[in-house]
């Protein structure tokens, strides 16, 4: 970037602490205002902290200085609040005159608190698209007053706080498309001059990774009472399908991507909204190649069944539940409004798709629940996870009073006590706990986290060799085409099951360097197969055979005539080339290569060979 070049709104961003900073922030909150900006003509650059290669209050500093910039954006959340108040303090230290204007969830519930303690001098509270426009009119331009932009709260000069009246929720068609861009292409992005990537694209790639969300809507019209997005005070509201269809062609004209996670926290919460958008995925995806992921609702796909189908013949890979528990009195204090038997039945549905996987949470130390109660919804995940035949999934983590939720402002009325009512600024993290319920010892909670994913990981190493191969193998291939950690799709406890045995990494990695395949995929005639022997077995003399244990721990025995057939998979004949050989054991015909067809077929299911194509 030019120095001489005057910037209208800087946003910072990558405030996490730096041991996080792997996980960049969310940037969904920018697309749709940086349209808007561009509408209104105001310029803007991101300027993200993890780029900077002295990352310390100096190279922040210098880096600043070196551009023009006339005022400050950040957007706050309960992980970037501790390095935010860091940042204000040293911005308003070089750059005093600088308007600082602060939005997102954590200064939405905080703003007059933020405003005290920060000295920001205004916040924005939920919605920013055309608020962000009349605050720029008003400091660059000196248009209109602080006092009439509704929906903020600011200071007035002499000290004093002032909340404006809220303003009214936003109708999503009168904003343009998403400007996606901003997640490919380096103009958009203040590089350092001293970057710490070597190549900025790097950084871009990293970026998109993280930010592949697309939404249709805004808003939820459930107030679950940990939630801060059905505690909003703002309407659930939805975009035409048609400028959905736009956003999304544009979105994947620039993302080129071939899956996307649609960020709508209630997308199937209307039958006849989910019937039109999954008729145009359709549509798009005769032109595009993509799958998608999606929250779903459990009262409204139990009630509605068909609704499952549509989404998965439109592409849904992989559907996220909200079970939070396995006891209805909890869901019942969590105003979740579903049942135990529509959360069984939804799995029950939902297992008859094939290449649809599930998602689900935990929530550790619910308000009013015992280490009894906790133990029997741990049986009943188990439970899910086993009807679901093994595709789904569960993730855990301690229950986060969030300002803005229900059980934030009345902890009394759910038993809880919240141990610190500022742990936002200690390094916040779902492993971590932020409040107690009256119902379990501390030592009890303090266990909680390792225990459920104790329980989980000894569950799937002790039942998931009840799968065939394919279903096995169908998981590693979504992680490694579809993204893995940035989807969720194979979760912590099967990759400590699986993922971390030493055959399988030998076994997988041969199949990422491609060449490999497995024999259920395989067009032509087995015969033709070229085995090549995974594990390099000891032989044992006096019994006169190669003795492995499976992964189901099943004792495999390699004797007889057996032995030639192993210790000749090496990876260069075929399987009819290894019977035909001068010194086989074997008589030369159609019978002995059946038999050894049988054989390897055996071993590939046990992980011992695997096959290249002829």
């Amino acid at each position: 970037m030019k120095s001489n070049e005057m910037i209208d709104i800087l946003f910072i961003d990558g405030l996490e602490e730096r041991h996080l900073i792997e996980t960049p922030t969310f940037l969904g909150y920018l697309f749709p205002i940086a349209s808007v900006l561009e509408i209104y003509k105001y310029t803007y650059k991101i300027f993200n902290l993890s780029t900077l290669n002295n990352y310390t209050e100096f190279g922040f500093i210098e880096e600043l200085k070196s551009i023009s910039f006339k005022t400050i954006g950040i957007s706050t959340n309960a992980d970037n609040i501790r390095i935010t108040y860091k940042v204000i303090e040293i911005l308003k230290e070089y750059f005093p005159r600088t308007p600082i204007i602060l939005g997102g969830p954590q200064a939405t519930y905080s703003s007059q608190k933020i405003i005290k303690e920060t000295k920001c001098d205004v916040v924005v509270r939920h919605e920013g698209e055309y608020k962000l426009i009349k605050l720029l009119d008003y400091y660059i331009n000196g248009k209109g007053s602080l006092d009439s932009i509704q929906g903020i709260t600011f200071t007035d000069g002499y000290g004093n706080i002032i909340e404006n009246q809220d303003s009214e929720p936003i109708c999503l068609d009168d904003l343009p498309i998403p400007k996606f861009e901003i997640l490919t292409n380096p103009d958009y992005w203040l590089i350092p001059s001293n970057c710490s990537f070597d190549n900025f694209d790097d950084f871009l790639i990293r970026i998109k990774f993280y930010n592949n969300i697309f939404l249709t809507g805004r808003g939820c019209p459930y107030n679950c009472s940990f939630c801060v997005e059905g505690n909003i005070n703002s309407k659930f509201r939805l975009r035409s399908i048609q400028l959905v269809e736009k956003d999304l062609r544009h979105y994947l004209n620039t993302m080129k991507t071939n899956y996307f996670l649609v960020g709508d926290d209630t997308f199937t919460s209307s039958v006849k909204r989910v019937t039109e958008i999954t008729e145009m995925f359709k549509r798009l995806r005769k032109e595009y190649d993509f799958v998608w992921f999606a929250e779903g609702r459990v009262n409204v796909l139990f009630n509605n069944p068909n609704m499952l189908e549509m989404m998965v013949d439109a592409g849904l890979y992989k559907l996220q539940l909200g079970i939070e528990s396995g006891n209805q009195k909890v869901l019942d204090i969590y105003n979740k409004r579903i049942t135990i038997e529509q959360i069984e039945g939804v799995v029950k549905i939902a297992s008859k798709y094939d290449n649809l996987l599930i998602h689900g949470n935990l929530i550790l130390g619910n308000p009013f629940e015992t280490i009894e109660d906790f133990n029997k919804s741990i049986d009943f995940a188990k439970h899910l996870i086993q009807i679901s035949k093994y595709k789904m999934d569960f993730a855990c983590g301690y229950l986060t009073p969030f300002v803005g939720t229900e059980i934030r402002e009345n902890p009394k009325k759910y038993g809880i006590t919240i141990l610190d009512d500022n742990f936002e600024h200690n390094n916040i993290s779902f492993t971590k706990i932020t409040c107690k319920p009256s119902t379990i010892d501390m030592a009890d909670l303090q266990n909680l986290y390792s225990f459920t994913e104790n329980e989980f990981t000894k569950f799937y190493k002790n039942n998931i060799w009840n799968l065939n191969k394919k279903d096995i193998d169908s998981k590693w291939f979504f992680d490694i085409y579809y993204g893995g950690a940035s989807t969720g799709v194979i979760s912590r406890s099967w990759t400590k099951s699986i993922y971390n045995l030493f055959s399988l990494q030998r076994y997988y990695s041969l199949f990422s360097q491609g060449g490999y395949i497995a024999s259920y995929s395989y067009e032509g005639k087995y015969a033709d197969l070229i085995p090549l022997k995974i594990w390099d077995l000891s032989y044992e003399q006096a019994a006169q055979n190669y003795k492995f244990i499976s992964l189901n721990s099943e004792v495999i025995l390699i004797s007889g005539n057996d032995l030639f057939l192993y210790e000749n998979a090496i990876g260069n004949l075929s399987i009819t080339e290894l019977i035909n050989l001068p010194f086989s054991p074997f008589q030369k015909g159609k019978e002995s290569i059946e038999y050894a067809i049988r054989f390897f077929l055996f071993l590939e299911d046990k992980y011992a060979i695997i096959f290249k194509e002829y």
